[in-house]
């Protein structure tokens, strides 16, 4: 990654625009650097020297090259050294003016090697650096990412950095070697003959309008039956290429997004043009990586379609129960007239009430999921239908397990064109609940019984993984997605070294149950004293507490903070954040070439994180066509590369110290914000309160109000894995990070399973569950339950569950911490269809006593519980600043591609974090200005004045990006000196 610890590393020569901020960040003389200096250069005739060894020694450690060459050291960064140094810089300060020989400019850079321990990179680090260096060339999307991820590993490992030709040309040799070694994986899986027909088949026309390899790139639109069968023709041509059977997992999966990417941002007759063996590499990448795709979300659309059945059918049977009631009721009315009636003998109202009421009465009262069974059977409009389109798909299971024979049989009866049950179907091939039904001795009913059943089963099946298909990325063979069984045994002690659970299940257990008995007897102990009031029947009742009151004169700093930043234009805006943070450098991988590129970097940010197109973008910007923004707009859906400099920007927003008075960094809240979009998405769906079809990006926002992670995320579903997962990768991009160590979230990003992985992690989730009185406390059985928690504590833990499924969860906790399964991935195989899993059964034990603890925490300390709920305000107010960036709605053509989705949520993500850390710096040097002015300011007001007021900034209107005043912050050396930044309108 690319943190902004590293922003100048790399770098050949001082930025002329150096600012007294970057100075004390990155050039600032260390104490020890000072008396060092003053010991080698004792003479007070020698301040010269002085200022050009330690000019040497910043420079060194803030890029990890030698200073060769300079016109002219920066204002800000002569004046730093001198402050110091306690003498006055040079008046021209250059280095041919400081060294009168090039004797003492190679002494004064060896002793700051030598001072910095900085090695050369001699022939014994060679070799490690050429291994480090095709490491990174393996999940690089670019060569200028190999070359930079390069420096950033000599730089860690303080090795000086070669020359940029020299570190290009290793880069270079790095990213052949793995286009050849991809190369040569592809032809060892398909034969030159299929390979020459592949490619030619690919660029063939599908009809009169679209070539094949556009017909694949056609992205999945609206949920519907017809785009499942659309999407399922696809996979059976990509199927009938013999796509599924290629064995290309020797390529990393970064490598093979990076080929199918570059295929799909260009027009077909471009890749014509391409060498051979480009067009393969692309080509043969592209096609897998759609395939997998496709299965995806073809999986996804059937899960969502049974779901549909399910609603649909729940419905009727409610409508019918209303209906079934109202004639309950009218019956009742009937027999009151009846019993009533004078004219009528007993022995004649026994009878007629008796001809009155149906013989049904008698029957036993089904549930309603039996009911909602018996609807979807006798009205299985679509389900036979979905059943013929999944056929196609080679959804495998375990040897001998009754799904996969389940599934078998069904194939067979559809083969044989069988519209009835066959007499003496064995009815133990479907679930219990369904058996009734498929014995029916309508065998007509017992086959849509028995199909309906089936679907169930492959739905519940594919979410809990004991069902997969080879050919997807979210559904393939958990097995698959573990740290192999051998691996696992043989590795053991290193695998352990990484999470946070011990080999042994009773060393953890005797803490963790040590937790739960001390936080039952305080809640106790609250309750006996009346600090902890209860309901009549004996469970907690938690008193609203009142808002924290702003100190008096909080109002009138926050409006001083506003009107002293006044009013900017967001082209500004960006141009100045950038100038400071060089996010634009993150995306690319490097600083921009030309005003052109880089003006299509912001137009292409513009476009994705707002409701804006490339043409709206267009029109809004002169100096740029809507052309280069679009192919801006591909190139931010490359991997990782916004997700780069969301971090960069979050980190330079976290440096300042005014940040701190808002939080450490530990702590941060997750929750999802609904962004209207076209119901022609097929992910799309109705968010229950704003009554309208919409997308969600689900948030991580820092205690310092950042935000830390984005991930695109469907409506409706649980939001605990996206929770987990969030904080893993925040925590694990960066050694030297603040972690996050507490998470808070809301009741839909809490399960039992994800309590656990996350403590398995090294963090707490701690939810603010809705009824929270309703909530109960787990402990195992035989416990001692304080008598005040009688009535709210459940003595059904079983630590032998939790015994047995130890060694799998950790295994599964190594394994997301390995990168080979994520976390939201483990927790959606780990919800209520994975019951009966001693996996599962661990997850969830262990869950419960984890959240005994929490509670207990919750319901006796106010201020814990007042924390939670200001992280997760904190969360809500930076949602406010998210909806006025993207006020409008995702289009119809919009987000229908991962990557595109991905790239929304990324850039949306970037823009507010840009306006978070644009304030958070005008902040700080208003308060600096304030204390210089003796105008002191109390903590406490400044605390509650967050970085996120937007009413001071115009994100509309005719952008006008004045790049010529940030050039040399902003474009490649030379590429300002040329005369490309001197103006920059068309």
């Amino acid at each position: 990654m690319t943190p902004f610890r590293f922003r100048f590393v790399g770098s050949e020569q001082l930025p002329k625009g150096l600012t007294e901020t970057d100075a004390e960040q990155f050039f600032k003389l260390l104490p020890e650097d000072v008396e060092a200096l003053r010991a080698r250069f004792p003479s007070s005739d020698q301040h010269v020297q002085q200022f050009g060894q330690a000019l040497q020694l910043v420079f060194l450690r803030a890029t990890g090259r030698s200073l060769d060459g300079v016109a002219a050291v920066p204002k800000a960064l002569a004046m730093a050294i001198g402050a110091s140094l306690a003498i006055r810089p040079p008046n021209i300060a250059t280095l041919k003016s400081i060294y009168k020989s090039r004797t003492a400019s190679y002494e004064h850079r060896a002793w700051a090697r030598k001072h910095c321990e900085f090695r050369q990179l001699d022939d014994s680090l060679r070799v490690e650096f050429t291994s480090a260096i095709q490491g990174l060339a393996n999940t690089a999307a670019s060569l200028d990412e190999v070359v930079v991820q390069a420096s950033y590993w000599l730089y860690e490992r303080k090795i000086l950095l070669p020359g940029d030709r020299a570190l290009r040309d290793s880069a270079r040799v790095a990213f052949a070697g793995v286009e050849a070694h991809a190369l040569q994986t592809i032809k060892a899986a398909v034969s030159a003959d299929a390979l020459r027909k592949l490619i030619s088949t690919v660029f063939e026309k599908k009809d009169e309008n679209l070539t094949v390899l556009e017909w694949l790139k056609t992205p999945t639109a609206r949920h519907s039956p017809s785009t499942i069968d659309a999407s399922i023709d696809k996979i059976k041509f990509l199927r009938g290429l013999g796509v599924a059977e290629w064995d290309l997992d020797k390529v990393s999966m970064a490598r093979q997004r990076a080929y199918a990417q570059a295929l799909s941002s260009r027009p077909p007759s471009e890749t014509k043009k391409r060498t051979p063996d480009t067009q393969a590499l692309e080509v043969v990448f592209f096609l897998r990586i759609t395939l997998y795709e496709l299965t995806d979300s073809t999986l996804y659309m059937a899960d969502r379609r049974i779901s549909d059945f399910y609603r649909r059918a729940s419905k009727k049977t409610e409508a019918r129960q209303a209906t079934s009631a109202a004639q309950y009721r009218e019956q009742l009315v009937e027999v009151k007239q009846i019993i009533r009636a004078p004219d009528r003998t007993p022995e004649e109202k026994l009878s007629t009430i008796d001809a009155l009421i149906d013989d049904d009465v008698l029957l036993p009262k089904n549930s309603h999921a039996a009911t909602v069974r018996k609807t979807l059977i006798d009205e299985p409009a679509g389900i036979r239908s979905l059943l013929h389109a999944l056929r196609d798909l080679p959804i495998q299971g375990q040897p001998g397990d009754r799904l996969v024979a389940q599934i078998s049989e069904l194939r067979a009866l559809h083969d044989a064109k069988m519209t009835e049950l066959p007499e003496g179907f064995d009815t133990k091939l479907v679930d219990p609940s369904w058996g009734a039904d498929v014995a029916d001795a309508d065998r007509k009913r017992a086959m849509r019984a028995f199909e309906a059943a089936t679907l169930t089963a492959v739905r519940n099946g594919l979410r809990s993984a004991k069902l997969w298909v080879d050919h997807s990325f979210r559904f393939k063979d958990r097995e698959l997605m573990l740290i192999p069984a051998e691996d696992w045994k043989a590795k053991h002690a290193s695998y352990s070294a990484m999470i946070n659970l011990p080999e042994s299940p009773d060393e953890f257990l005797e803490k963790t149950l040590a937790s739960v008995q001390v936080g039952l007897q305080a809640m106790a102990e609250a309750i006996e004293a009346g600090k902890l009031p209860t309901h009549p029947d004996g469970t907690p009742k938690l008193e609203p507490f009142s808002a924290k009151i702003d100190a008096p004169g909080a109002q009138r700093v926050r409006d001083a903070f506003s009107e002293a930043m006044g009013p900017v234009q967001l082209p500004t805006l960006l141009l100045q954040a950038d100038a400071a943070i060089n996010f634009s450098a993150a995306i690319l991988g490097r600083k921009a070439t030309s005003v052109e590129e880089l003006l299509g970097v912001y137009g292409g940010l513009v476009a994705h994180g707002t409701d804006l197109d490339a043409k709206g973008v267009a029109s809004m910007i002169p100096q740029i066509n809507a052309s280069r923004i679009s192919t801006a707009m591909r190139m931010l859906e490359g991997a990782d590369r916004l997700r780069r400099a969301n971090e960069r920007v979050v980190e330079y927003q976290g440096s300042f110290a005014i940040a701190g008075l808002w939080g450490s960094g530990q702590r941060a809240s997750s929750d999802m914000m609904a962004m209207d979009a076209s119901q022609h998405l097929f992910n799309a769906r109705i968010d229950p309160r704003r009554r309208g079809f919409a997308m969600g990006i689900y948030t991580h926002v820092l205690d310092r109000y950042g935000i830390a992670n984005d991930e695109p995320i469907v409506l409706m579903e649980r939001q605990s894995g996206m929770a987990v997962q969030g904080v893993e990768k925040h925590n694990m991009s960066a050694k030297d990070r603040v972690r996050v160590s507490l998470l808070a979230v809301d009741t839909h990003g809490f399960t039992y399973p994800a309590m656990t992985l996350a403590k398995g992690l090294g963090f707490d989730l701690c939810p603010r569950l809705k009824a929270i009185s309703d909530r109960k406390l787990f402990v195992p059985a035989g416990s001692k339950v304080p008598s005040a928690l009688e009535r709210v504590v459940h003595t059904n833990i079983s630590l032998k569950a939790i015994r047995k499924g130890w060694d799998p969860l950790r295994r599964l906790l190594a394994s997301i911490r390995t990168e080979r399964i994520n976390p939201e991935l483990a927790i959606r195989r780990l919800g209520s269809t994975a019951q009966g899993d001693p996996l599962y059964r661990a997850a969830d034990e262990l869950g419960r006593l984890l959240r005994t603890i929490f509670l207990c925490d919750y319901f006796t300390n106010v201020e814990f519980r007042r924390e939670l709920h200001t992280l997760l305000n904190r969360g809500e107010a930076v949602h406010v600043l998210q909806r006025a960036i993207y006020f409008g709605r995702i289009r119809h053509d919009r987000g229908r591609r991962p990557d595109e989705l991905i790239a929304i949520s990324g850039a949306h993500s970037l823009l507010t974090n840009i306006v978070i850390a644009w304030n958070t710096c005008q902040m700080q040097s208003i308060r600096d200005r304030w204390e210089k002015n003796s105008v002191p300011m109390d903590d406490d007001l400044i605390r509650g004045a967050g970085p996120i007021g937007f009413s001071h900034i115009n994100f509309r209107g005719i952008f006008d990006f004045s790049v010529a005043r940030y050039a040399e912050q902003l474009l490649e050396a030379g590429a300002h000196s040329s005369g490309k930044a001197a103006s920059t309108r068309r």
